[in-house]
């Protein structure tokens, strides 16, 4: 399909020596590939970087999410001392 792209099946593919073999020419290839490989690194080096992002979002949601477990202990152990408080008040007042 590439070679089709490019439009060298012309120019790479040779004519059959007989009915069943088509012969090739590779060194009318190596454009076609050299190309080929560099479009690969740009996309796997645009992947890299959206990954080295999204690490740096789950190290800041993780910190983040840490702290939030740690502020959440800390309200409810207020809200049971509160609502101990209010026990020990009810008592008193029931008594």
């Amino acid at each position: 399909q590439a070679v089709k792209q490019s439009n060298l099946e012309d120019n790479i593919l040779v004519s059959p020596l007989n009915e069943k073999y088509l012969g090739l020419r590779t060194t009318e290839l190596i454009s076609v590939l050299t190309k080929a490989i560099q479009e690969q690194q740009e996309i796997i080096e645009s992947q890299n970087s959206k990954i080295e992002i999204q690490n740096s979002e789950i190290k800041t949601l993780t910190s983040e999410l840490t702290e939030n477990k740690k502020e959440n202990t800390v309200q409810n152990k207020n809200i049971e001392q509160l609502i101990k408080r209010m026990q020990q008040l009810e008592t008193k007042n029931n008594q």
